[in-house]
């Protein structure tokens, strides 16, 4: 897991020293912004990590700046980079797929042919918890006990919202027999410790710190796991979620483990470091990698 930060790190510095040199108008102004996500994630704090490397590493040498703002997540980064209103941000693969594909949300735009990738980041573990009343498997089939109960989905027009919907999809599981609730990972963390919802999609690299936050809260909520053949199922959109994998368990930090005593089998997908600037060659071959960023959902091996 820091291994793949320190590239992102590493990748960011370097694509912030390339759009600085791209172009005339880029270099006239290099003070550049980072989108991420709400704060109870993992996409600010690394973000806010990201941009503080770049002010320590390229201000005084490059002249060149950096500020990571928070966000409703990866639809509302694709907006804000389309715009010029951000000139990176972080994304799950999913949303860089629909992005440079012009599918799913992003059907009625078109293919975002300006979308390009820096650097993987981080596995976006999924994090489906739900409370211990509706366990029975302790696997992602017990979110169908859920019907008609608050469950929170993410803020709206997020990753989060997005590869939920997708994810539950593939099982069968239609999200609208959920009373669903948009909301944020803290204030989801803190609707899940006051007991106004029961259920929540947090993902997020680990350890994800609203998570952390609700289990330090309650002892009767559950990290809900993902078997082989849930992993392997096709998504909503006839895609497959990912190749049949070998059953490993995600690895939970010894921090973390007041709240899962054993590491949990669940799934992930990639996050990626983004940009509005060419870090490879066509938009075809973005449009590839995105594709197969976004189908890589499975266990993470270390």
């Amino acid at each position: 897991m820091a291994s793949t930060r320190r590239t992102a790190l590493i990748g960011t510095v370097a694509a912030a020293a390339l759009l600085a040199t791209a172009s005339p108008s880029l270099a006239q102004d290099r003070s550049y912004i980072l989108t991420t996500a709400t704060t109870g994630g993992t996409y600010y704090p690394v973000g806010v990590a990201i941009a503080t490397l770049v002010k320590v590493r390229l201000m005084d040498a490059e002249g060149i700046d950096m500020s990571a703002i928070s966000s409703a997540g990866s639809g509302e980064n694709i907006g804000l980079m389309r715009d010029g209103q951000a000139q990176f941000g972080i994304l799950q693969g999913l949303f860089g797929r629909y992005a440079a594909q012009g599918s799913g949300p992003l059907e009625g735009e078109g293919p975002q042919a300006w979308l390009r990738s820096v650097a993987n980041i981080w596995p976006n573990v999924e994090h489906f918890v739900i409370a211990d009343d509706f366990v029975e498997t302790g696997t992602i089939d017990d979110l169908s006990n859920l019907a008609g109960r608050p469950f929170s989905i993410g803020a709206r027009n997020s990753g989060t919202e997005g590869s939920g919907r997708e994810i539950l999809g593939g099982l069968g599981i239609d999200p609208e027999i959920f009373d669903i609730v948009f909301q944020g990972y803290n204030p989801s963390a803190e609707g899940l410790q006051n007991a106004t919802i029961d259920g929540v999609n947090m993902p997020g690299g680990v350890p994800v710190s609203a998570v952390t936050q609700a289990f330090a809260a309650r002892s009767d909520i559950t990290l809900l796991a993902f078997d082989d053949d849930q992993i392997a199922a096709p998504t909503a959109k006839g895609r497959r979620s990912g190749p049949p994998t070998r059953s490993r368990p995600v690895p939970i930090p010894i921090s973390t483990r007041t709240w899962s005593p054993s590491p949990s089998p669940t799934s992930w997908r990639c996050t990626r470091m983004s940009t509005r600037r060419p870090s490879i060659s066509s938009p075809r071959r973005c449009s590839r990698t995105w594709s197969s960023c976004a189908t890589s959902t499975r266990r993470p091996t270390s």
